[in-house]
């Protein structure tokens, strides 16, 4: 089994890096994607790559350019096609049987858990799942009970060298915002709202495991809108949800459009209709079936 690590060169992935290799120096691949976005990048990309070779690690990098944006044109948020170019690369050198690894921490955690709270509050999951799955690959995430505090203290106090990307402290996107707003919470307030994300976490179990049951059963009947029918309507939201997280990469839908959806699909008839997602992106239903369409 090889162990897929993205690394960006920050203090979080360094220290994963580090923590990964010295637990396990064996089938252990790094990958590196540098967008070139900023001054930095090229900084980072070498202290990625010096770790690399001082260690004997197999080192891939991807350097975006227009060639490969272009294949990835269709996205228009540019954190989500650097997602998807990133997750992409990292597929590329796995296997069913591998795992990637990614270095998303406790603050990351509770950064997503308050942006999905500020969209709704019916959500079945807050924050960032330890595990999670990409395109039929693992994606693991060890440092997820770690606060990036900690992460910090452990590249200086084992002499692993990182770099700080400055665009982080630009409120240019929802995430940053909400990021430089908790770097006025002392640690104390910062654990006391994680914990209460974990508990509501803990409530949703229940609900949890009824749409894991429902979701295999609407599986086995390929995705056939009757199904939907005799479940009730909060039921039919987070299989619906969960249908779109599943297939749609980095979906990021609010529950507003995802009840439109559910309308949509319920109240429709047998004749083929579409529902935009994005602008490339439709769900499709034909004869009750529902599929993803990309245009």
């Amino acid at each position: 089994m090889k162990r897929i690590i993205g690394v960006s060169g920050g203090p979080d992935s360094m220290a994963l890096l580090d923590k990964e290799f010295k637990k396990n120096s064996d089938s252990i691949i790094v990958c590196h994607v540098n967008y070139k976005s900023r001054p930095t990048s090229d900084r980072d990309e070498k202290i990625v790559e010096d770790y690399c070779k001082k260690k004997n690690i197999t080192f891939k990098r991807l350097v975006v350019n227009d060639k490969v944006l272009n294949k990835y044109k269709k996205f228009n948020n540019f954190q989500d096609k650097a997602r998807r170019i990133r997750y992409d690369f990292f597929k590329t050198f796995a296997s069913n049987d591998d795992l990637i690894l990614i270095a998303h921490n406790k603050d990351d955690f509770l950064e997503t858990a308050i942006m999905k709270k500020d969209r709704s509050d019916n959500y079945i999951f807050y924050g960032i799942r330890k595990d999670s799955n990409y395109k039929g690959i693992k994606v693991t995430r060890p440092l997820i009970d770690l606060w990036k505090n900690d992460l910090t203290s452990y590249c200086i106090d084992n002499n692993v060298n990182y770099g700080i990307d400055e665009t982080n402290v630009i409120d240019k996107y929802a995430r940053n915002k909400i990021r430089n707003s908790l770097k006025e919470y002392s640690l104390r307030k910062k654990e006391s709202l994680y914990k209460k994300f974990i508990k509501l976490n803990k409530k949703n179990i229940e609900r949890e495991q009824i749409l894991n049951s429902n979701y295999i059963r609407w599986e086995k009947n390929k995705y056939n809108c009757k199904f939907l029918n005799d479940l009730e309507e909060i039921n039919q939201i987070d299989l619906i949800y969960k249908y779109v997280s599943e297939n749609i990469a980095d979906a990021n839908i609010s529950f507003n459009k995802i009840n439109e959806l559910r309308i949509f699909l319920v109240k429709t008839g047998n004749e083929s209709k579409k529902f935009r997602i994005r602008e490339n992106i439709f769900i499709k239903k034909t004869h009750q079936n529902v599929s993803i369409e990309t245009i």
